[in-house]
């Protein structure tokens, strides 16, 4: 398998419970009805930059980790599928139409890629940061974290 496009797996077991509805409830704030993916976000940006630092961080590390699930359960069974960072972007796409769409792409062994991705999703954290921060870039912050 080639190397992975994602960050490394975040320390799991320190994301407390509270923060997986807290996770689901900003996607749910998605407007999929809107054409511009800025539009789509906007309200969970704005959501999201309102919570402290460690809870945007903990969104990231979480969307990070449902990522890294969602390309172990499927990715070794899309040898065909060989554009890795489309199926990072399909599987955002699957994160993004929710919880229950997730949960069920998670655990379906017969799960295809549809056409539908969402790459915004994978800013969403770093907008909020930028937005609560005035600072550039999450994941900077992140590798300092994990480097120390």
């Amino acid at each position: 398998m080639t190397k992975a496009l994602y960050y490394p797996t975040p320390q799991w077991q320190r994301l407390p419970l509270s923060d997986e509805n807290f996770f689901w409830k900003i996607i749910a704030t998605f407007d999929l009805t809107q054409d511009d993916p800025e539009d789509v976000i906007a309200v969970a940006v704005e959501k999201l930059a309102e919570a402290p630092v460690s809870r945007i961080q903990d969104f990231q590390d979480r969307m990070d980790y449902k990522l890294k699930l969602f390309r172990d359960q499927h990715a070794p069974h899309f040898n065909w599928y060989c554009a890795e960072l489309a199926f990072l972007y399909v599987s955002l796409g699957v994160i993004a139409k929710g919880r229950e769409h997730y949960e069920q792409a998670l655990e379906d062994p017969d799960w295809e890629p549809g056409e539908f991705n969402f790459q915004p999703l994978y800013t969403l954290a770093n907008e909020a940061y930028e937005r609560k921060t005035g600072l550039p870039d999450l994941r900077f912050r992140q590798e300092e974290t994990f480097s120390r």
